[in-house]
């Protein structure tokens, strides 16, 4: 909770911080400070870092008494974008609540949603058209090599439709399907696969399991949330970007995915992993 840490600038890109609590909040508006007067926020180019938060709004609580209730429990520190979250509010209620929110000052003009199917993201995007003002900037869904379910029922498809950028949670999969070869149960078939093609793509560099699983994600135009303290495991995961897996290395995996799904291992038959 060292508010005194660092994010890299990688090739002009944002990055993306994601707090989940109250606490969390007012700790990286803290940083985003503290960023702001660092040396890279001199260098040309560079973004600087972009704060936003979860909020679970029931179908009994309106968005504004949501938001307010975050900002108020963070010290006033309010989020860059807000990010909904709600399993049981209609989707077109929820954009009105967002509206009503925005209209009153409550709410910041950049929004997403958290784990959205197709039906209602493009509900939510279609009741928000007649308010220019505010962006759906992202849908936040689990996605993969261990999962990728908001692929085949066609979410990601409808985001990129709707213009709608797509932020993976737990992209190093998890239980016994996950990449990252620190788990005690990750799949050691699919990480010989990935040393594999760390070796081929690496460009004279060994690219690891875990930056060929990342990069995979990236490639199929999410970008990856990653959530560590180490600052080793960081600087791993920042060796998984400015370079992308060609198709070929993709359709690749892709089909070790469809055969995991199906109930392979790739060590000779039996049971799945997970």
């Amino acid at each position: 909770d060292d508010a005194n840490c660092y994010v890299a600038a990688i090739d002009r890109g944002y990055v993306l911080i994601a707090a989940s609590t109250s606490s969390e909040l007012k700790l990286m508006k803290e940083y985003q400070g503290y960023w702001s007067m660092s040396e890279a926020a001199a260098l040309s180019g560079v973004r600087p870092p972009v704060v936003y938060s979860i909020v679970d709004v029931d179908a009994a609580e309106s968005v504004k008494d949501a938001v307010q209730a975050l900002v108020a429990a963070a010290n006033g520190a309010e989020p860059d974008v807000l990010c909904i979250s709600s399993k049981n509010s209609d989707a077109k209620a929820l954009a009105n609540g967002v509206k009503a929110a925005w209209e009153l000052g409550a709410c910041p003009g950049t929004v997403a949603v958290d784990g959205f199917d197709a039906a209602r993201l493009e509900e939510f995007v279609e009741a928000l058209k007649d308010t220019p003002g505010i962006q759906v900037a992202f849908n936040r869904v689990p996605y993969s090599l261990a999962d990728r379910t908001f692929e085949t029922n066609g979410t990601l498809a409808a985001c990129k439709r709707l213009g709608v950028g797509v932020v993976a949670s737990s992209p190093l999969g998890e239980g016994s399907r996950v990449t990252n070869t620190t788990h005690a149960e990750c799949d050691q078939a699919l990480v010989r696969l990935l040393a594999f093609l760390g070796a081929m793509v690496g460009g004279g560099v060994q690219r690891s399991p875990l930056q060929v699983s990342l990069n995979y994600v990236m490639s199929k135009g999410l970008v990856p949330e990653i959530e560590t303290r180490m600052g080793s495991l960081a600087w791993e995961c920042g060796g998984s970007m400015l370079w992308r897996l060609d198709e070929n290395a993709i359709g690749i995996l892709d089909e070790r995915c469809e055969a995991v799904e199906k109930g392979e291992t790739g060590d000779g038959g039996g049971p799945a992993l997970a």
